[in-house]
């Protein structure tokens, strides 16, 4: 572990014996001034940063997979250590303002207005992985 590591960690058991968030930790903004030096805090800033462009890296990759199991079009996949399921779904959106422009007391004319001011969307798709139950 990295001085800078052992920093942190002391800074998020500070957090924690405070029942604090980094949102309301700005009101102790003195014992963080203590905690790291400018240069620290620099190199802190520096290693979010990569940390963040692995993310981003791994995420375009993961959804490259993600898109593959999609396109495969099936609802289910097993593979040596877990399985993945594909669901779908089609949200729909309703301009509920224009309907309470246009709102009527005639039933058969608010069910032809909300009809009309429903849109179906793309389709939304949901990859879990779970580990798979290993039979002995």
């Amino acid at each position: 572990m990295t001085p800078y590591e052992k920093q942190i960690n002391t800074l998020s058991q500070l957090l924690e014996g405070k029942k604090m968030t980094a949102t309301n930790f700005t009101e102790n903004e003195q014992t963080m001034t203590e905690l790291f030096t400018p240069a620290e805090l620099a190199d802190i800033v520096d290693t979010l940063a990569t940390i963040r462009a692995h993310i981003a890296d791994e995420t375009m990759r993961a959804d490259t997979y993600r898109d593959c199991l999609i396109a495969a079009k099936v609802d289910a996949v097993d593979g040596t250590l877990h399985r993945a399921t594909i669901t779908s779904t089609t949200p729909t959106a309703t301009d509920w303002q224009a309907i309470a422009r246009a709102l009527s007391t005639d039933p058969k004319k608010l069910d032809r207005l909300i009809k009309k001011h429903t849109t179906a969307q793309a389709p939304r798709y949901t990859v879990r992985i779970t580990a798979r139950k290993v039979s002995r």
